[in-house]
Order: C-alpha cells, then sequence, then structure tokens
C-alpha cells in the first residue's frame, strides 16, 4: 500500500512539473548552471554572460558592510558555493572575501587585477593580470599555476562544458587552457581582446574583439563564423535561450545575430562608443550602458523599451534579477537599482565610480566594487 502511495505522489508531482515549466530564459540558466556549478561563479552572472540572476536581488541602498582594499576595483565579484567573494584590484591583489566580508586572503601578482575571476567545480578561480598572465588559485589562496601570454589580460576567464578555460588577451588572441594550465589551443583575431568570451549551451564559444568583430568557434578553437560590426569591441558578448547572441560596439550599436552568424537586428542606441556589456532579462528584453551615461532597454525584436540617463559614463554592465530590476553602476559615482520600466528604486552614493559590474549571491546579496577601493554588499 505504502509502495502504490509513493508511486502515486512520485506521478502527480512530476505532472504538476510538465504543467509549470520554467520560463525559457530561466531553463538556459538552469542548464548552464549544471556546469557552472553557481549563478554567479563567472562575471555577468553565467557562462552565457546574460547578467540574470534567478535570486531577487536587494529592495533598498542599505549596505551590509563594505571590504576595503589598496586599489580601486575596476574588476567585478564573483561569488563562490560557501558564499567566498573573490575580486581583483589595482593594488595587484586578487581578493578573496568571506562572506561577512573579511579578507580570507590575498595574492599578489605583478601588475593590476582588472580581469573578473572565475570558478570552477572544485572551486578553482581563474584570473587573469595585467602582467600578462592567468593565475589559477586553490580556494585556500594557494597559487597552483601561472600561464603567460604576450599581452595585458582584461578578459574574464570562463569554464566550458569541455573543461576548458577559455579567456581573451591584449596580445589579440582567445585562449584554451586545461586545469593543469597547458594550452590547448588559440585563436588569433585581429585586435585586442577586453572582454570574457561567452559559452551557449551547445558549447560554441563567443568572443568580441576590438577588431570589429563578432567570432563563433567551436571545439579545438575552430572558426566557425565571424560577423563584422562598424567598429570595434570593448563590451563582451551574450547569448539568450534561443542562441541570439547581442554584442554592443564602439559605434554605439547594439547587434543581435543569429547563432548562425547572420544579422538579426541591429539598433543605434547612442552617437557615444559603448563599453558595457549586455544583460538578458528573463522576458527577454536586453539592457545595456553607453559611454554617454545612458542604460538602455530593448526588446527582443530590436524595439526601444527606454532610456536612463544617468550623471556620466556607464562603463558598468547591467544584471537583472529574477524580478526585473535592473542593477548598474556610473561614473557619476552612483549604483542604481531601475524598475522593469525604468524607473529609479534606489541609488546608493559611494563617492567614487561604480566601473564594477554588480554580482547577486545566495539569499539575494548584491555585490560590486568601487574606485574608493571598497568591495560592497547591498542587502
Amino acid at each position: 500500500m505504502l509502495r502504490i502511495l509513493l508511486l502515486i505522489l512520485t506521478l502527480a508531482a512530476s505532472a504538476l512539473a510538465l504543467a509549470n515549466p520554467l520560463r525559457t530564459g530561466e531553463t538556459h540558466l538552469l542548464r548552464l548552471g549544471s556546469t557552472s556549478v553557481h549563478p554567479a561563479q563567472f562575471h555577468r552572472m553565467n557562462a552565457a554572460r546574460t547578467g540574470f540572476s534567478e535570486v531577487p536581488g536587494p529592495r533598498s541602498a542599505r549596505v551590509r558592510w563594505r571590504a576595503a582594499a589598496t586599489g580601486v576595483m575596476f574588476s567585478s565579484p564573483v561569488v563562490a558555493q560557501d558564499g567566498t567573494v573573490y575580486i581583483g584590484s589595482q593594488d595587484d591583489h586578487l581578493y578573496a572575501f568571506s562572506s561577512a566580508g573579511q579578507v580570507k586572503w590575498k595574492l599578489r601578482t605583478q601588475n593590476d587585477v582588472d580581469s573578473t575571476p572565475a570558478i570552477d567545480d572544485n572551486g578553482t578561480v581563474y584570473a587573469g593580470s595585467d602582467d600578462d598572465g592567468l593565475y589559477a588559485v586553490s580556494p585556500r589562496g594557494q597559487q597552483l599555476w601561472r600561464f603567460a601570454t604576450g599581452g595585458d589580460i582584461r578578459s574574464s576567464p570562463v569554464v566550458t562544458p569541455r573543461g576548458e578555460i577559455v579567456f581573451g588577451s591584449f596580445d589579440r588572441n582567445v585562449y584554451a587552457v586545461s586545469r593543469q594550465g597547458r594550452l590547448l589551443w588559440k585563436f588569433l583575431t585581429g585586435d585586442k581582446i577586453w572582454s570574457g568570451p561567452a559559452v551557449a549551451d551547445n558549447g560554441t564559444i563567443y568572443a568580441t574583439s576590438e577588431d570589429g568583430q563578432v567570432y563563433a568557434l567551436g571545439s579545438g578553437g575552430r572558426k566557425l563564423w565571424s560577423f563584422r560590426a562598424g567598429d570595434g569591441f570593448i563590451g563582451g558578448p551574450a547569448v539568450d535561450a534561443a542562441g541570439t547572441v547581442y554584442a554592443a560596439g564602439k559605434d554605439g550599436v547594439l547587434y543581435a545575430l543569429h547563432p548562425s552568424g547572420s544579422l538579426r537586428w541591429k539598433l543605434q542606441l547612442s552617437r557615444n562608443r559603448i563599453e558595457s556589456s549586455p544583460a538578458v532579462g528573463a522576458n527577454g528584453n536586453v539592457y545595456v550602458g553607453s559611454q554617454e551615461g545612458s542604460v538602455f532597454a530593448v526588446s527582443r525584436g530590436g524595439r526601444l523599451l527606454w532610456s536612463f540617463k544617468t550623471g556620466d559614463v556607464v562603463r558598468s554592465s547591467p544584471t537583472v534579477d529574477a524580478a526585473g530590476t535592473v542593477y548598474v553602476g556610473s561614473r557619476d559615482n552612483f549604483l542604481y537599482a531601475l524598475s522593469p520600466a525604468g524607473q529609479v528604486l534606489w541609488k546608493h552614493d559611494s563617492g567614487a565610480d561604480f566601473d564594477s559590474t554588480p554580482a547577486i549571491g545566495p539569499g539575494g546579496v548584491l555585490y560590486v566594487g568601487c574606485d574608493d577601493h571598497h568591495l560592497y554588499a547591498f542587502h
């Protein structure tokens, strides 16, 4: 009798799950989560670089804590499963902070760490430095290896489903290295690579370069296609659940590309350059900041929904939570929380630029670095 009851309950649960599927964007992120382990372990929340969090962020500007480094935090935070927050600083160090804001350890490199770290499923942390090296660091802060390239590494690494650590360098190459620090392959573009590559569900790697092209790479770094925009890229790509690739360039245009590499649509957002990377919300809307100081919201079909003007340049890339709230920093010294309609819900004045991209960790705590040499936690 007990077995029959359990069987009935199991069938009922299965039917309920089928009747209430997750939204497309959430399903996509959960699938990526199976390889990225935790939805804040990569820059812009996940391997697809959508900047979307399934966790609601803070409803007010209350600072839970702020933790000090000795240099500007242009890097962005990532969050491990145990709540440890990793971020780089222009004081040449990679930092690990506890969920309470205490320094657990810091690792010295030979130059600025503007690269945002990445965390693999074993807890190993990877971060680039302007000393031209990619560092692998244990969860306890022990340097495991350093992989040398021929240029600064501002790009944030990503771990692919194949276990490759992929990143770009100012030496114009996209690199893939093993977890032991061995070169697996590299792909040469025409100019510097500033931002981290994105990885789609099928393992395709997308990278932007200052040569003005978006590249799609397959296994072994094989070029699948490239798309040439009107100018170079500082910001990186994002990939939505349908495989659409979004990238915004120095020409002020937001591009949407089909998975095949053909243009789906493009929209001139600004006459100034865009260095921010696009974020994609659960509803498919795309958000990006610009050098003129505006944050733009664009529909999945390429229609401008709204724009919000801050007081200065927006280099920070937006982060979107489960409620549709958009979090973004500006060089006007404010961190903003904007409603899905583009209205200010709250803002926080730090007295210094927010160039860092926010990350939302467990419990809805929002972390962001600041040019005042501090990591902030809002809750």
